[in-house]
């Protein structure tokens, strides 16, 4: 039987692929500055809404499958709109959201300019 935090942690992260998917459907018809503003938007929704995730995400048994799969569909989300990416860290970024963000887009990029 799943543990509490299991259970909470499989539906927090069905619903942000959820959220995910939904971009990815739109972000063919979205111009580079409205789904940047809409990516950013969509991070701080997920967090607002469901502020223990990044916590539950590391709570045992540990998967990183889960982390994967919330980073491929921010990848395939960018891959529909197909945007010409700049990475450039600003001054005093922190926290988790943009630590996670972070994490979402090094895993998508760095493979992909190894190519």
């Amino acid at each position: 039987m799943l543990s509490l935090a299991e259970a909470l942690r499989n539906q927090y992260v069905g619903d942000v692929e959820e959220s995910w998917i939904a971009l990815g459907r739109q972000a063919a018809a979205m111009n580079a500055e409205k789904l940047t503003c809409r990516l950013v938007e969509l991070q701080v929704e997920i967090m607002k809404n469901y502020p223990v995730l990044l916590t539950l995400l590391d709570v045992p048994p540990i998967s990183h499958a889960r982390r994967e799969l919330i980073r491929t569909r921010i990848a395939e989300v960018l891959l529909a709109h197909q945007p010409l990416l700049c990475a450039q860290a600003g001054a005093g970024e922190a926290g988790a959201i943009t630590d996670e963000f972070k994490a979402a887009l090094t895993g998508y990029l760095v493979p992909k300019l190894k190519a």
